[in-house]
């Protein structure tokens, strides 16, 4: 057979395999393997997926009251080898305090990972924060601009002086409320707002309780 023959018997071929087998591209996710996974697990997802195809084909009760127990074994093999993988790792780290918080660490998630917008180096990159936080402060100022004045509100902060409200008088406190703010409420609630020392107070309450008069 010439040349020309075998190409187009080959190509007669191809057209046939391709109406009756095409290519079928397929996506596979490459993830690392789990240290608590065990060939148990595998065998079980195994037949979950059995049973799961077959009840996607039949839609019986049955099929799908069986793939729900698959699914529940499945479940709870992976939540046990879990449990007994980290418990051992954490009790024979247990003497090993870097070993037990990386341990933590890695249940609790703490070690993310920070992922920053693509720049050609660190100095660009920190401006296009600085531009972002600095157009935002000002997109906000402008919408609020644009609130007020949709409203027709030209000054929404009032002036100092217009407050109708004044302190002209203050009580005096006598000593047995001073007693009672020092000794019976705790120094830590009141200590920032009091402008003599709470130390000087307690020391010298007694001894200025006939002269002296306090203003809280």
């Amino acid at each position: 057979m010439d040349l020309v023959s075998l190409v187009n018997e080959y190509d007669c071929l191809h057209t046939i395999l391709d109406n009756h087998a095409p290519i079928k591209s397929r996506e596979i996710t490459l993830r690392p393997k789990a240290p608590w996974y065990t060939n148990e697990i595998n065998d079980k997802k195994r037949i979950r997926r059995q049973l799961e195809r077959k009840w996607l084909k039949t839609r019986t009760n049955a099929d799908w009251n069986r793939y729900k127990q698959q699914c529940y074994a499945v479940n709870k093999l992976i939540d046990s080898s879990k449990s007994a993988y980290y418990t051992d790792l954490i009790n024979n780290g247990s003497s090993d305090q870097k070993t037990l918080f990386k341990t933590v660490s890695n249940l609790l998630h703490t070690n993310t990972i920070i992922r920053y917008p693509s720049s050609p180096d660190p100095m660009s990159l920190a401006n296009s924060f600085s531009d972002f936080f600095t157009q935002k402060i000002v997109k906000i100022r402008g919408d609020i601009d644009d609130e007020l004045l949709s409203k027709n509100i030209e000054n929404p902060i009032p002036d100092a002086d217009s407050c109708p409200y004044e302190f002209h008088t203050f009580r005096v406190l006598s000593c047995a409320l001073m007693y009672y703010v020092i000794y019976v409420i705790k120094v830590e609630t009141i200590i920032s707002c009091n402008v003599i020392s709470n130390w000087y107070i307690k020391l010298h309450i007694d001894k200025e309780q006939e002269t002296h008069d306090y203003i809280w």
